[in-house]
């Protein structure tokens, strides 16, 4: 899939290639969500989103941005996701050849309008107000007339009842933009911790804030998150009612900014499982245990590939020894046998979620004495 540039001061349109799908998330009055979005690398960046919270972003950065969507009108149940997708092309390919000149270079000026409209069963447009002006008349006339020209968009899905739905459009020009790492599929055990980076773009200050929020809690019930670049966010011990939060970056920077989110589901340990159960290791030597999670969902995580640091608490004991006689276990759950063999010469490695001391793993382990050397 590629897009063309509108007209450019003389200078030829680039083609521009999409470079990943995203989610826009269009939170419908309470309903399932359909999630839509493309972000496309280009050289002067567009990003269409819906109220349904759409916006369309031009950017001279060439670092995909998300947006959000909301469409607080009654949806029916029924997937506006391809409908959307259709107007959100309509209305960015209209805007992008009005776009001003003082968007591009050498000016690159920013500029953020918000429109607010209703498209009527038939596809037609009504109830257009200038919500956000962005202080420049030329960008606001733009993005009216990105939606002006689309106009009539296509009859409203034939499964839909009702009369109209309800749109807000942001229309962004050369904002300072951030990413989020991990961008998605983010799954969290209650209490443990989940580390995010942010790498900020279109400006030397590269600070952000953090914050995290949700439908089915508030402040900390929602967890925390601290640092900069590099954050950490401690999820709650109780789960929220729906289990997913919302974690937000958003640049400290002057001027017209887009903050970007990922959804964090939180999930419940319903015990551990340890790696290997059972082992011989040779006196004086070492065997790596390893643990994973088992959700209430009934899936496994894996505590490397999911937090830092693993939140494990290990141990190691045997009826024929005690303390440093039975061996050691780092906190990374790496056991080292003692230099004697105790007698009887088996121990026990287990392993205790900290975070929920009733849940534990426990292997055994046979020291035996190195062989004779020939």
């Amino acid at each position: 899939m590629k897009c063309q540039h509108g007209p450019r001061l003389g200078r030829e349109p680039v083609p521009v290639a999409v470079t990943r799908v995203f989610r826009l998330g269009c939170r419908m009055s309470g309903l399932p969500s359909a999630q839509q979005g493309i972000a496309m690398k280009c050289t002067s960046h567009v990003v269409l989103a819906a109220w349904l919270l759409c916006g369309l972003l031009l950017s001279a950065q060439t670092t995909p941005v998300t947006s959000e969507q909301i469409i607080p009108s009654d949806t029916m149940g029924v997937d506006f996701g391809p409908y959307l997708q259709r107007v959100r092309h309509d209305v960015r390919m209209n805007w992008h050849n009005v776009i001003p000149t003082a968007a591009y270079r050498p000016l690159l000026k920013q500029g953020k309008v918000l429109i607010k409209f209703t498209i009527l069963k038939d596809g037609s447009v009504a109830d257009m107000k200038l919500t956000e002006p962005s202080g420049d008349v030329s960008f606001d006339r733009a993005a009216w007339g990105g939606i002006i020209a689309s106009s009539p968009f296509p009859p409203l899905p034939n499964e839909f009842n009702g009369q109209h739905i309800r749109l807000r459009f942001y229309f962004y020009y050369n904002p300072i933009t951030v990413a989020i790492s991990p961008e998605d599929h983010v799954q969290v055990i209650a209490g443990s911790l989940q580390e995010f980076a942010a790498k900020v773009k279109g400006t030397t200050d590269a600070a952000v804030t953090w914050n995290v929020k949700g439908k089915g809690c508030w402040g900390s019930s929602c967890g925390t998150i601290e640092g900069n670049l590099q954050a950490t966010y401690i999820a709650p011990t109780i789960l929220p009612n729906p289990a997913f939060v919302t974690v937000t970056a958003t640049p400290v920077a002057d001027g017209v900014t887009v903050p970007a989110s990922v959804k964090v589901h939180l999930v419940a340990a319903n015990g551990i499982a340890i790696s290997p159960t059972s082992a011989q290791v040779v006196s004086g030597t070492a065997q790596q245990f390893s643990v994973a999670v088992i959700t209430t969902e009934g899936t496994v995580m894996d505590w490397k590939a999911i937090t830092t640091p693993m939140p494990t608490n290990w141990a190691v004991f045997g009826t024929g020894c005690e303390g440093a006689a039975c061996g050691t276990v780092s906190a990374a759950g790496l056991y080292t046998a003692p230099a004697t063999v105790p007698s009887p010469p088996n121990v026990t490695v287990r392993a205790t979620l900290s975070t929920d001391p009733s849940k534990t793993a426990s292997a055994t382990v046979v020291i035996v004495k190195p062989e004779p050397s020939q």
